[in-house]
This record gives structure tokens, C-alpha cells and sequence, in this order.
């Protein structure tokens, strides 16, 4: 099942839209409901298995990060890599590595 299914249908929640500005509190039930659970991602031509740690409170258009020096979102560094992102107002997830 995706990911963003099982945190709507937790969350009581039909719309993708609905998780763009979650409560604190309702983040950290979500959270506590899917930490350690393990997630597949595929894109760049490989799969890989995570294991999430905990939902971010920023989305994946507005989470930033420093990649070679250079300020950029998530939502950015997929767009560089050919992957367009289904919900990038969603709340990131953060993996183990």
C-alpha cells in the first residue's frame, strides 16, 4: 500500500491536500503509528528499503537542505534527478539511512 494511503486512512483523512497543514498533534500520532515501519522507494533505476523514523513537521517543497554548498529543497533535488514529486505539500518522512 502506499505510504500516503496509510497515513489518510490513519488519519481519517480522504485527500492528499489534508496533510499539508497537520496539527502537532495529529503529526505526532501519525508518526508514532508509523515509526519503524519499513518502506520501499524506487527511482533513479533502483529500489531501496527504509525504515521511517518520524514525520517532519516541513514538506518536501519547503524542507531544505545543503547539498554541495548550495541551499535546496527536497521537492528540488528530485526535480535535478527526474522525478516528479505526487504530493510535494505533504509532510517529508524522515528514513533511517
Amino acid at each position: 500500500m502506499p505510504l500516503i494511503g496509510l497515513c489518510l486512512e490513519f488519519l481519517g483523512r480522504n485527500n492528499p491536500q489534508d496533510l499539508a497543514n497537520l496539527r502537532d498533534r495529529d503529526r505526532l500520532s501519525l508518526q508514532r503509528f508509523i515509526a519503524n515501519v519499513r518502506v520501499e522507494t524506487a527511482y533513479g533505476g533502483r529500489k531501496r528499503i527504509h525504515v521511517i523514523k518520524k514525520v517532519s513537521r516541513d514538506s518536501a517543497s519547503a524542507y531544505m537542505f545543503d547539498l554541495n554548498g548550495v541551499s535546496t529543497s527536497v521537492q528540488q533535488y528530485f526535480r535535478n534527478l527526474g522525478v516528479q514529486l505526487r504530493h510535494p505539500s505533504a509532510p517529508c518522512i524522515d528514513v533511517s539511512t
